[in-house]
């Protein structure tokens, strides 16, 4: 089996296992891009969750992905002072996610704490400094033994009541004087093969070059230490596969027509 790849795509920390092929990844890729840039158009995530997560999951359903299991956990509070991909990563160990997985995302987070500038500008886009909140996804891709393909989706948001211009970091906050709560989303997305397949090539269209501007695949360096520069691997294919991806035929072109994701892209 072939190794996992990782990838920040928009502002989703996302893992992707081996066992997908190519037209998998390419589909997964493309299907949270298109609904993370549907919500973007509408809301900021990291102002307006609630109402930029309707907009991303609903988007999802129209292009053909089916929820499942979606557990909620609002208004908790959160430390004095935290980081905001350590506290997304300590939600999502809680859950049944697999320890190789966990292993992958913390070298992501390591890759994020040395701050590359291509890799924040994308996660965080559309965050202000007067912005009081935050909003960080991970997701992991992979296929099922019974051949589905599937998305497990963790989101972690962080919001305050203070309507102050306080300026924050994107990664570290210090809530002493600010007070924070969090609000977790864990969910599981299950392809439509039949639904899907016939919107593909309408969804590529739809996307043109964003995708190999909002999507980085994160290559890990050996032995990497703080001094030592982050690679980030750019490719104009969604998924930054090889070999080449199945096209799907238009017929599904007119189905996702009306979703909107804004143009021109911010970049």
């Amino acid at each position: 089996m072939e190794t996992a790849s990782s990838f920040v795509n928009d502002g989703m920390l996302l893992i992707l296992q081996g066992n997908l092929s190519a037209t998998n990844k390419q589909d997964v890729q493309n299907s949270l891009l298109v609904s993370q840039l549907a919500a973007d158009n509408k809301f900021n995530r990291h102002d307006q969750t609630g109402d930029w997560y309707h907009t991303f999951s609903t988007t999802l359903g129209k292009i053909g992905w089916v929820i499942e299991n979606n557990d909620f956990a609002l208004n908790q509070p959160t430390p004095p002072t935290f980081n905001l991909v350590s506290l997304a990563l300590n939600e999502a160990s809680r859950v049944s996610i697999a320890k190789k997985d966990m292993q992958t995302f913390r070298k992501m987070a390591n890759v994020l704490q040395q701050l590359p500038s291509d890799l924040v500008k994308i996660l965080y886009r559309g965050r202000e400094d007067t912005t009081m909140g935050a909003n960080l996804l991970m997701a992991v891709g992979s296929v099922t033994e019974h051949n589905n393909v599937v998305v497990q989706l963790y989101s972690t948001s962080i919001v305050s009541s203070d309507t102050g211009n306080q300026k924050y970091f994107p990664h570290v906050y210090d809530s002493q004087s600010v007070h924070f709560n969090k609000n977790v989303i864990l969910c599981k997305l299950v392809q439509s093969t039949d639904q899907y397949s016939s919107v593909r090539q309408g969804i590529i269209e739809k996307l043109g070059t964003t995708p190999s501007t909002m999507i980085k695949e994160i290559v890990f360096q050996k032995n990497l230490t703080p001094s030592q520069p982050v690679e980030t691997k750019d490719d104009s294919k969604s998924g930054s596969t090889t070999d080449t991806p199945e096209q799907g035929t238009a017929s599904g072109k007119g189905d996702i027509e009306a979703i909107d994701i804004g143009y021109p892209m911010l970049q």
